[in-house]
């Protein structure tokens, strides 16, 4: 379960309080979050909803504000005549010490199951988006019910209002990608702990 407020989650698993896949890239400067537009983070949670009303089947109703997004994404399932599997499914990797919350695992006659990540308020390719899609990967293959789902590829698209066909990109450009996102949950979670200790000397300090 996601906690708002320091965007940390409740390990599914191990009902532990976890770091979340994108604060640790942000905490290791592979993305900035400052550059996040005031009013994007709400949207893109928005848009994120209405999708998954939609995947499910569920009665929804929306402004037209985030109505605009759901055409681009039925044309999109339906080019690929794509079947979603699920989407917005929590993740942890209890041993990396992460949580996590994937958007869409669908699967594409011919190139098997994928896991996308939908972008609303960021363009084109960035690198760090493979880290985070690799990440959810990894962390699926402890999820209860799709542990054992083989994921074929990992991608992501921008999802823009009324554009007429979001572009797929592909999220296997690293090699190594898999090692080197271990390296840096590795690498985040020593810091952490060197937080941790340097904040207990310190206050051991000032009491004596």
């Amino acid at each position: 379960m996601l906690n708002p407020t320091d965007h940390t989650y409740q390990g599914i698993l191990s009902g532990l309080r976890r770091r979340s896949v994108t604060t640790i890239l942000a905490e290791e400067k592979y993305i900035n979050k400052a550059h996040f537009r005031e009013g994007f983070t709400d949207l893109g949670t928005n848009v994120h909803c209405l999708l998954h009303a939609y995947n499910k089947r569920l009665k929804f109703k929306a402004p037209d504000l985030y109505l605009r997004y759901l055409k681009p994404w039925q044309q999109f399932l339906a080019h690929l005549n794509a079947e979603v599997i699920d989407s917005e499914v929590e993740i942890e990797e209890p041993i990396l010490g992460y949580g996590g919350q994937l958007d869409t695992l669908l699967r594409v006659p011919g190139h098997g199951v994928g896991l996308l990540d939908v972008k609303v308020s960021q363009c084109g390719y960035i690198p760090a988006h493979d880290f985070q899609t690799e990440g959810y990967r990894a962390g699926l293959l402890w999820h209860p019910v799709y542990k054992g789902l083989k994921v074929d590829w990992r991608g992501g698209i921008i999802l823009g209002p009324d554009c007429e066909m979001p572009r797929l990109i592909n999220h296997d450009r690293i090699q190594g990608v898999e090692r080197i996102w271990q390296a840096i949950c590795i690498v985040n979670a020593d810091k952490h702990r060197h937080k941790i200790e340097m904040e207990k000397i310190t206050a051991e300090e000032g009491w004596l």
